[in-house]
């Protein structure tokens, strides 16, 4: 009598099948699984019950020494199994039953993991001539065994296979949505192989391209669009290779035969053990954009070289207008004190024509004699102040820290007269900071300001100034305040201007004071303004550099 090794198979855990259990229960010959060294009953069939008269509950849980005392010489048998793993068949004989009978007891191993879990036993009371019958049993057991397991295991095929049949029906779903949604985009979609065969051509590939789906599918990507590169494909596809994916522009040409400009984005695929399987590109035309940059590019030469040539010429030409200037400031200086001189002289005999001849001048006489003495004393002044102006023009002038303080004290302290004689109030509020200019051009520039701003008021009205500064990020700003006559703003602007004057001979002066305000600022790299509104007064201001201490020193202005 042959026997074989039972096992379970692999993917069961250390415990009894459920194969195995149905075994015994259902195996037409006395049954029972043992298990452990201690061999424990774990299930007694109703055949076996019979054949020993124990009942399930007198069975379960004990061991054989506490069953069978009288049958426990063929343990060892059984403790054999549990070390080797082999099957083992022991027969008893019992000589004193006429016929004699023998006890058969077949052990199979239940296996797990190479390791003995069990033990499957079935004992067969027989005859001599039904020991024949025996070897028969043990083929119907363990094909009874085998075919549970073959059951168990086309069961769990069976589900394998379903799961993998729905997997994929919902992997095609998937796919085919994609596939939709990339044909609704505008852009060239194509999928490759590794080898740049082409694997998937999308509506936008059709569109752009002008070959169909199964036209384009299986040719070599580069083959098909002659491709230029703009860099060798060996760095492409190291790129492609280390980072996963690549972006740049590559030359094309559609089925017509025309040439466009694509930038072309690269993704690599890659499978679960990270080998290469497939590349994504995504394309778009960017021909127009391109020409667009091309003579965007042109026309930005173009200009930069325009505008070269034009700083040139406007260097040049401001050179030529600031010699010009020059040269014409130092004429009109050279004319303004040459004429000095005639008029004096001109002032000088009116006056005694005047003095020592009025008797002998009629009223008529007496009156154009006066006339010319007041002509005469305007031109002196229209000189001194055009004097003033080119002065202020081409003097030399050294930058230094100055206290806005001590300037404002001396410029008041020098108008007290004129202060006085019009009855004036003039507030002056701190702080003051200090400022980078030209001490004699800056005193000039606010005695002027407050000048103005004592004459420029209504008959009756007591002049009002504010004098105060502003301190600004980088530069101060001092504001000159009255209540004067106000000015419209479409003059001013005009009022900057050299012999300017809106009054129309009411009040004394040239109109040259704010001209000569405007270049001095100018030549101490500060700005000058005013804001006004007739009827309500006027308020300059004007802006120089702030003072800080890394400038100390004399900064020399020509």
């Amino acid at each position: 009598m042959t026997t074989k090794i039972l096992s379970i198979p692999a993917y069961q855990t250390l415990d009894l099948s459920r194969s195995w259990l149905a075994t015994v229960e259902h195996s037409p010959l006395p049954t029972f699984m043992v298990e452990g060294p201690t061999h424990t009953v774990r299930q007694m069939n109703a055949a076996c019950c019979q054949l020993l008269e124990k009942t399930p509950v007198e069975s379960t849980g004990k061991t054989l020494g506490d069953l069978w005392p009288e049958q426990i010489h063929w343990v060892g048998a059984l403790d054999r199994v549990y070390r080797t793993g082999q099957p083992e068949c022991h027969t008893e004989e019992q000589a004193f039953t006429r016929p004699t009978v023998f006890w058969t007891y077949t052990m199979w191993p239940v296996m797990a993991q190479d390791q003995p879990l069990g033990v499957m036993i079935q004992v067969v009371v027989t005859t001599r001539q039904q020991q024949q019958t025996v070897a028969m049993n043990e083929a119907l057991v363990l094909g009874s065994v085998h075919q549970h397991e073959l059951t168990e295991a086309s069961e769990r095929l069976n589900t394998q296979l379903r799961e993998e049949i729905a997997g994929r029906l919902t992997m095609q779903q998937a796919l085919a949505e994609k596939a939709r949604l990339l044909d609704l985009s505008t852009d060239a979609i194509v999928v490759l192989d590794c080898e740049h065969r082409i694997r998937y051509w999308n509506r936008g590939a059709e569109e752009l391209y002008g070959w169909s789906g199964p036209e384009a599918l299986g040719k070599l990507s580069y083959e098909l669009l002659r491709t230029s590169f703009t860099q060798p494909i060996d760095q492409i596809t190291e790129e492609l290779h280390r980072t996963n994916h690549w972006t740049g522009v590559m030359t094309h040409t559609k089925r017509d035969g025309q040439r466009i400009s694509m930038l072309v984005r690269k993704v690599l695929d890659r499978d679960n053990q990270g080998k290469p399987v497939a590349i994504l590109e995504s394309m778009t035309d960017i021909t127009e954009r391109t020409k667009a940059e091309a003579a965007l590019r042109d026309a930005r030469t173009r200009l930069a070289e325009h505008a070269g040539q034009l700083e040139g010429l406007v260097t040049k030409r401001t050179a030529e207008l600031t010699a010009s200037n020059q040269q014409l400031e130092a004429i009109v200086y050279s004319m303004a004190h040459d004429l000095r001189a005639p008029l004096r002289s001109m002032q000088g005999f009116a006056a005694l024509l005047v003095d020592e001849a009025s008797t002998a001048l009629s009223e008529n006489g007496r009156d154009c004699a006066h006339r010319i003495d007041q002509s005469a004393q305007f031109m002196d002044a229209l000189l001194s102040d055009l004097l003033a102006y080119t002065r202020t023009s081409q003097q030399h002038i050294e930058l230094t820290t100055l206290s806005l303080e001590k300037v404002v004290g001396t410029v008041l302290s020098r108008m007290q007269k004129e202060i006085a004689n019009g009855n004036a109030c003039v507030e002056c509020s701190g702080p003051w900071p200090e400022v980078r200019a030209h001490e004699p051009t800056l005193i000039q520039v606010l005695s002027n300001l407050t000048a103005n701003a004592l004459k420029f008021v209504r008959p009756g009205v007591p002049p009002l100034v504010r004098i105060r500064a502003e301190e600004r990020a980088v530069s101060i700003r001092v504001w000159v305040e009255d209540n004067g006559l106000g000015i419209s703003p479409d003059y001013q602007q005009q009022i900057f201007r050299l012999f300017i004057r809106l009054d129309r001979g009411k009040y004394p002066g040239t109109g040259a004071g704010l001209a000569i305000v405007q270049k001095g600022i100018e030549r101490m790299g500060g700005r000058v303004g005013v804001e006004s509104t007739p009827g309500q007064g006027s308020r300059f201001w004007i802006e120089l550099p702030k003072a800080v201490p890394a400038e100390r020193g004399a900064h020399h202005v020509d």
